[in-house]
């Protein structure tokens, strides 16, 4: 991330989905602390912030308002909805924690089924106050063509707001956005990618 001109990351780990330690909140803070001690030890000149990608689910509002899984204790929170699409009262959910004071940022609509087939889905909550977040592989292609499609596609429709590099792991998912933003560049302009 260092070498690609990453100056500040977000640590957001899984929540309620895939997550290796059982959604044990102070094992994960505990985890992400030791991480940025680790890189201040090794000098490495990025700034850590903290937050948590939200599986969607029934108990999302209660979970976020209760343990305020947002980035650096802001308003904002990522959140994922399941790959195959977005659920009956999926709208609802987002206007309840916006109601609370919480800015939803939807974590990569463009690999979401239900957000491919119907783009207004994704405006009409951008249109409520969310904010958008595609990944720096889908723009780049490494997600196939139509993922990249639609990413563009809701780029132009200025229905992003953030590239991220959903990175993963130093090999597979590595840190990296230059490559996306240049990506980006094509479809929207420099100054806006």
């Amino acid at each position: 991330a260092e070498k690609d001109g990453t100056t500040a990351m977000c640590l957001t780990p899984h929540v309620f989905r895939m997550s290796r330690h059982k959604d044990d909140l102070g094992v994960l803070r505990r985890r992400m602390v030791e991480f940025r001690d680790e890189m201040r030890a090794a000098e490495i000149p990025i700034e850590f912030h903290y937050g948590a990608e939200v599986f969607v689910n029934p108990e999302v509002v209660r979970a976020v308002e209760q343990f305020r899984f947002t980035v650096d204790q802001t308003s904002y929170v990522f959140l994922e909805f399941a790959a195959e699409g977005v659920p009956v009262g999926g709208g609802h959910v987002l206007a309840q924690l916006l109601g609370k004071g919480f800015v939803p940022i939807i974590s990569h609509p463009e690999r979401n089924r239900g957000f491919a087939a119907r783009p207004e889905l994704l405006y009409e909550f951008v249109s409520m106050g969310c904010a958008a977040q595609v990944t720096a592989a889908s723009l780049t292609g490494e997600l196939g063509k139509e993922v990249r499609a639609t990413a563009g596609l809701f780029m132009t429709h200025n229905l992003v707001h953030i590239i991220a590099s959903d990175a993963h792991r130093t090999i597979g998912r590595p840190p990296g956005l230059r490559r996306a933003v240049e990506a980006a560049a094509k479809i929207v302009g420099e100054s806006k990618a």
